[in-house]
């Protein structure tokens, strides 16, 4: 016999797995209990077993966006395998309790990133999931899952039933069913439906929760847990093989030392390979990211991956490609460098309704894309247009470009440095106010705000444009460029300095957005390797 748990009175039935529930729908979509919800059978019978549908992370998020909870040293928002995300209690009418806890990775699971949406399904931005490598190709993690998960699934299933779970009762009646969610955690478990029933249809996995005094479980996490992430203990003497490409002109590099050293030779060398081959077309066509590139769950990842995927390949963010084509011109991997120089030239333009003056836009493409937000897109992104014209800088003053391609190049050189010109000659427009004020990710990329990451940028690029000119006989674009420059000095010196007690005067910066970590603030020590020395003493 199954109870079949009622939401409302208007729910829809179903079986899954030959179990019957009753789920709630809204706009096709399945409705959870609510946090912390109390769930009555029916009747206070003895029952054998209760299941349990859906039994995913309510959010469907298993890290924050960017955000900053991790910087202040708090992990409301991360959840990992062996994380508790709350405890089912299961009140019986002689006054004692069955306790479940809800374990990620054992008895609750990933819907949001781990499978694909149904056409109806609106719940979290997965960004074009389902995210399910390595299992789906791989059976030997499709195997530690298996092992680690006692969950029953049920393949064509959406959020509210695609993953069931059968928990093995003591027999004595059921007074109600309590859903504790966990204080540590922002996030719970969505619950879509509840059915009691004396019996089980053969095959289905089922929980004892005696497995919690036990802990028997938690090997099999473990194994699971390190198929996904990378412990310290999991990381080689040396690699298997040092992998360094040779057919794209990149420099060699290795890395000498503890046991990572081998590691970054690869990462250095691959990446250097991947930048020259990947992220620059022989037209001179630049790329945010590889093509086929692998895509980790978005921002908001659980571990799982989908291959092929390419995120923002279509792209040309400029903070992005303008800091690879430097890094390439840096390497002397110059053979495409030309063309790409010509090839954002295309896009310093006034293209936008926001700004009277050419500049590079946050994406730089951004009037070729089908984007839904050409106001943000289109944002007075100035680390962007800076790290474009510390491109151009680069690429002269390592030669592989000349004087004579400065002076055929005379209008878009001049316009460069003219977006910042702007922004100091018109605060009412621009909102500078001795700094630039940006709308970027280093700042804050919806209304804006004051940055040293963006500041220093630009610093630096006007600093390499007076150079460049003043080699070039632009005398007086040189002489502009450096005035200005030296005028956000000021404006930089007097905005992100502190005169700390332990240090001395130091540099700080903001994190209202996205790069909310410490390291922003050594941005005028970084660009000056860049331009200058590595040795600033």
């Amino acid at each position: 016999m199954y109870t079949a748990v009622s939401h409302t009175g208007q729910d829809e039935q179903l079986q899954l797995l030959g179990i019957p529930f009753r789920i709630e729908r809204r706009e096709q979509c399945p409705v959870p209990f609510p946090r912390d919800a109390v769930v009555t059978p029916p009747e206070q019978a003895g029952y054998r077993f209760v299941s349990l549908a859906g039994m995913v992370n309510r959010s469907g998020m298993c890290s924050e966006w960017w955000g900053q909870s991790e910087p202040n040293g708090a992990y409301q928002r991360r959840i990992f395998i062996g994380d508790r995300l709350g405890i089912l209690e299961i009140w019986h009418t002689d006054y004692t309790q069955e306790m479940v806890e809800l374990i990620f990775g054992f008895n609750v699971w990933n819907y949001d990133l781990y499978c694909t949406y149904k056409p109806y399904e609106h719940y979290c931005f997965n960004f074009g999931g389902g995210f399910n490598e390595p299992f789906a190709s791989d059976p030997g993690a499709r195997k530690l899952l298996d092992d680690a998960l006692i969950l029953n699934e049920v393949p064509d299933g959406d959020k509210g039933s695609r993953f069931v779970l059968c928990i093995r009762l003591n027999g004595k009646p059921v007074e109600a069913l309590h859903f504790r969610a966990e204080e540590s955690k922002l996030d719970d478990v969505f619950v879509s439906a509840v059915t009691f029933s004396d019996e089980l249809p053969e095959g289905v996995r089922v929980l004892d929760p005696a497995v919690f005094r036990s802990r028997s479980y938690q090997d099999r996490l473990s194994r699971l847990a390190h198929r996904l992430y990378t412990f310290e203990e999991d990381v080689p003497e040396s690699p298997e093989e040092i992998r360094i490409p040779r057919d794209a002109g990149c420099p060699e590099v290795r890395f000498f030392g503890g046991r990572s050293a081998g590691l970054y030779t690869n990462v250095y060398n691959v990446n250097m390979y991947d930048m020259a081959t990947g992220k620059i077309d022989p037209d001179g066509v630049s790329h945010t990211s590889s093509k086929g590139s692998v895509n980790f769950s978005g921002y908001i990842g659980y571990g799982g991956w989908r291959d092929g995927y390419g995120s923002y390949y279509g792209h040309m963010w400029t903070r992005d490609v303008g800091r690879v084509m430097l890094e390439l011109a840096h390497a002397g991997v110059s053979d495409r460098l030309c063309a790409a120089a010509d090839y954002l030239h295309r896009y310093l333009d006034d293209s936008s309704e926001r700004f009277p003056v050419p500049n590079w836009k946050r994406i730089a493409n951004v009037r070729e894309l089908d984007e839904t937000n050409r106001k943000f897109a289109s944002g007075k992104e100035n680390d962007g247009h800076a790290s474009v014209m510390q491109f151009i800088f680069q690429l002269w003053r390592t030669g592989v470009v000349s004087n004579e391609w400065v002076l055929a190049n005379r209008q878009q050189i001049e316009d460069a440095p003219g977006f910042f010109f702007w922004q100091m000659d018109n605060p009412e427009s621009s909102n500078f106010d001795g700094v630039l004020y940006s709308e970027s990710e280093a700042s804050t990329q919806g209304r804006g705000g004051y940055d040293l990451f963006s500041n220093a940028c630009a610093l630096f690029a006007l600093r390499g444009y007076a150079r460049m000119c003043g080699a070039c006989g632009m005398d007086a674009l040189a002489r502009r460029c450096t005035e200005y420059a030296q005028r956000l000095e000021t404006g930089i010196r007097e905005s992100f300095t502190f005169d700390s007690e332990r240090y001395g005067t130091i540099f700080v910066d903001n994190n209202y957005d996205c790069w909310t970590y410490g390291y922003k603030r050594f941005a005028p020590l970084f660009f000056r390797s860049d331009f200058d020395t590595y040795d600033p003493a």
